[in-house]
């Protein structure tokens, strides 16, 4: 009886303690910095390349020449291109009011990928023949919050939650000098039909930004240092989305919008101040 009546006695201290952690009310500022591993989808465009099909026929020669006959013709290009823009920084800002178990808050997020394409490797379908292109995208995003608060003993708090919320994406394209721009692209073989001769010249790819819908939805804990001080760890997976007309080659002038869908793994550390 006495190891009951103990166990029931520490069990409601803990739950009092857990009350009154969870239900403390006021305001709080927050900066946060971690690493995001970037994936950035790109449905589209359609657009077409011209190719060269190689008829079934004995060769045709000249006095100069023999080649078999051909024939041209228009092939849609219409595969999404995923780049995987692999681990790079983030970092965000943000301001909370807790009530009662909750908080809504204000946040701004930085989320940048980059990746760099060597000689042979493949870029938007295609073979980056000569030089290197780099490839960078970054979001900036202010998205409002809410979460649900949680309490273990008086000191560290866990919460889940999500965002929503409008940002302004941007993406770049880098070459090395040793680019040649004027020349031909090679199509991987299996974006192509059998026996057929892509031809598509080389030239820059275009920047460009457009603002979307940024989202988020998130999980971490608060460690408290002081009555008003916290540190903290949080995942998230931050999503942004837009339309716009997103040419990766000049070559690409009846384009229609793209949908452009920008997901990183955010894993930060937070520091906290509460006022």
């Amino acid at each position: 009886m006495l190891r009951r009546a103990i166990a029931i006695l520490m069990t409601i201290a803990w739950m009092t303690e857990t009350a009154r952690a969870s239900d403390w009310s006021g305001w709080r500022v927050e900066v946060m910095g971690g690493a995001a591993h970037v994936v950035d989808v790109a449905t589209g465009p359609t657009n077409n390349y011209t190719g060269l099909r190689i008829l079934p026929g004995p060769p045709i020669c000249t006095p100069w020449d023999c080649g078999f006959p051909t024939e041209t013709y228009q092939h849609p290009f219409t595969r999404p291109n995923v780049s995987v823009l692999g681990v790079s920084l983030t970092a965000g800002a943000a301001l909370w009011h807790d009530f009662q178990g909750f908080s809504a808050g204000l946040e701004y997020a930085f989320v940048r990928g980059s990746k760099t394409y060597e000689k042979g490797e493949t870029f938007w379908g295609r073979m980056t023949t000569s030089g290197a292109i780099t490839e960078t995208t970054s979001v900036h995003a202010l998205m409002a919050n809410i979460a649900k608060n949680f309490s273990i003993g008086n000191r560290f708090r866990p919460y889940v939650g999500g965002g929503v919320g409008i940002g302004w994406r941007s993406t770049d394209f880098d070459y090395s000098p040793d680019y040649e721009q004027v020349g031909w692209w090679t199509l991987r073989e299996d974006r192509i039909p059998p026996h057929v001769i892509a031809l598509y010249p080389r030239t820059l790819a275009l920047d460009g930004s457009a603002p979307g819908i940024a989202y988020q939805l998130f999980a971490g804990i608060n460690m408290d240092l002081t009555d008003r001080v916290y540190l903290g760890a949080r995942a998230a997976w931050f999503g942004h989305y837009a339309q716009d007309v997103y040419m990766p080659d000049t070559l690409f002038t009846d384009s229609p919008n793209a949908s452009l869908h920008f997901g990183a793994l955010r894993a930060t550390v937070n520091l906290g101040v509460r006022f």
